[in-house]
């Protein structure tokens, strides 16, 4: 069970390439050098900068504006998905791989831990929020529902959480917490739940012996900088 109060600063933030601890960083410098280029597809690559971009700020300044940032990037993705027919694709691979391999054992992988350290030197990250335990069920649903509806509806539905838990992110930056939530409000469960979609996203995603398909890369960028925007909202939220 994830801890809904974690000081964002604190131990609780895994080192990249190690399990220790300290303090969540994100280097500008390291960030400009990763995204360039390697041949991405170029709204995806402009993607992950934004995406960066509204997590440094949730990280430095937790204002509400920068959900609403993440929350257009992921509208983007799933339109620009949808638009190069990325659904049929991924899921045609996913069927692939539970062919190939078993839906147990696909649902048993982990992130790539090479692929992780990548994603996190891309983004600028020298911290990373802790890998949750395997919850089995849990991905089973996010596997379901990649299956039947692609994964531009779940990029749409984390839209939709980011944009709701704006609104809370700017009462509390402006000094206001509300003791029982608003009209229109995200839950906590419901911003959990984002935050494990993200995650059992990047476990198909984030590892080309999963799944290959040609967007598997841009995908991963997705859910890797949706999972960390997610759980660093989550926990300012919850």
């Amino acid at each position: 069970m994830q801890s809904r109060r974690v000081f964002l600063g604190s131990a609780a933030m895994v080192g990249v390439g190690s399990a220790a601890g300290g303090s969540f960083l994100l280097n500008r410098e390291s960030n400009a050098q990763g995204h360039a280029g390697h041949g991405r597809d170029p709204v995806f690559a402009e993607l992950g900068k934004q995406i960066q971009e509204s997590v440094e700020g949730l990280r430095q300044r937790p204002a509400g504006e920068h959900a609403r940032k993440l929350a257009s990037a992921m509208r983007i993705a799933a339109a620009h998905g949808a638009g190069v027919g990325i659904d049929a694709q991924v899921k045609a691979a996913l069927r692939d791989a539970i062919r190939k391999e078993g839906r147990d054992a696909l649902l048993l992988r982990e992130v790539d831990p090479a692929r992780l350290a990548q994603e996190a030197k891309q983004f600028g990250l020298a911290q990373l929020p802790p890998q949750p335990p395997v919850d089995f069920a849990a991905r089973g649903q996010v596997l379901d529902a990649l299956l039947s509806e692609g994964v531009t509806a779940q990029w749409r539905k984390a839209a939709d959480a980011f944009d709701r838990i704006s609104e809370e992110l700017d009462r509390r930056a402006g000094g206001i917490r509300t003791v029982a939530l608003q009209s229109g409000s995200i839950s906590c469960a419901e911003m959990w739940w984002t935050v494990t979609a993200f995650n059992s996203g990047m476990t198909f995603f984030c590892n080309p012996v999963t799944i290959w398909m040609p967007w598997w890369s841009d995908m991963c960028v997705v859910m890797f900088g949706g999972w960390v925007g997610a759980w660093l909202a989550a926990n300012l939220y919850c």
